[in-house]
């Protein structure tokens, strides 16, 4: 008797989360993002320093309070795409091997010879890496947000939506992951996946070079790489959210426009939809790939 799909998902999806607990690619991770966050926060405390030095050392003198928002909101914007970047990355290494090297040492043979649907076996896979990812990518952004406003004062409007568009961005890099991994072996998977996110990392500086400059050609290719890997759009998303209105014209609007972390070309809300679409298309597709597969 076959059982109950949501059954099945609600199993492999704990014991997949158990699986990545005990993964040292998450411990390594985990120690990694402690000491970027202590590397950030030690920047934003000598820059708070610097900062009082040299406004005769009180934070009563205007010239501080304008100096700290503008270095407090560089800072920011650079903390969250490091922290960004680092979140896709460990969500492509944990994904490269998701399906092919489960296939190739057999633990999927065993689990697919019961009586359940394929399709129900990646759902639970990909329900726990999506947890995971999504909640690590989550404290990330918190925690640097909360830093700069605690130490450099930046002011934090939309935080919650900005952190929910933040944990999308390993979420969608995820999809892609187990969308190569269910064609490829885990070496070349994960290959051309930090391939991917390095071309939409280049793609989106160079998107919003070409906003600045009036290059309509800069900003097709910022839009083009978007299309096949949405993690950088998502970030600028998260920038304008933070660090200006919609529109990028907030308080803070004009410290978006400026440099290749800002966000002069400010993606609307439909880079949210357009992401949450890529998820659920790439995961049909690996679903039905999976299904038709020989194991």
């Amino acid at each position: 008797m076959s059982e109950r799909p949501s059954q099945v998902i609600r199993v492999l999806a704990a014991m997949t989360l158990r699986e990545m607990v005990r993964k040292r690619l998450f411990t390594v991770g985990a120690l990694l993002t402690l000491g970027f966050l202590a590397v950030y926060g030690l920047g934003l405390h000598y820059a708070r320093e610097d900062l009082l030095g040299g406004a005769a050392g009180t934070a009563a003198d205007p010239r501080w309070n304008t100096a700290r928002l503008v270095v407090g909101s560089q800072l920011m914007a650079v903390g969250l795409y490091l922290g960004g970047m680092l979140a896709a990355f460990v969500a492509a290494l944990a994904g490269a091997g998701a399906l092919q090297g489960e296939v190739e040492s057999g633990i999927l043979q065993v689990v697919a010879a019961r009586p359940v649907r394929r399709a129900a076996i990646l759902a639970g896979k990909f329900a726990a890496h999506a947890l995971v990812l999504g909640a690590y990518a989550f404290l990330v952004f918190a925690a640097v947000t909360l830093l700069t406003h605690w130490v450099m004062g930046v002011p934090l409007p939309s935080f919650l939506a900005a952190g929910a568009t933040f944990a999308l961005i390993p979420i969608t890099v995820s999809a892609a992951a187990f969308f190569v991994s269910a064609r490829l072996s885990t070496l070349p998977a994960g290959a051309l996946l930090v391939i991917l996110i390095g071309s939409a990392m280049v793609g989106g500086m160079l998107e919003q070079i070409g906003a600045v400059a009036g290059s309509d050609a800069l900003r097709s290719v910022g839009l083009y790489t978007s299309l096949a890997m949405p993690s950088d759009s998502l970030y600028r998303r998260v920038a304008a959210l933070l660090l200006g209105d919609t529109a990028g014209q907030g308080p803070l609007g004009l410290l978006t426009q400026v440099g290749p972390l800002g966000a002069a070309a400010v993606p609307s809300m439909w880079v949210v939809a357009y992401a949450l679409v890529y998820v659920c298309a790439l995961g049909l597709v690996t679903a039905l790939h999976m299904e038709r597969r020989d194991l």
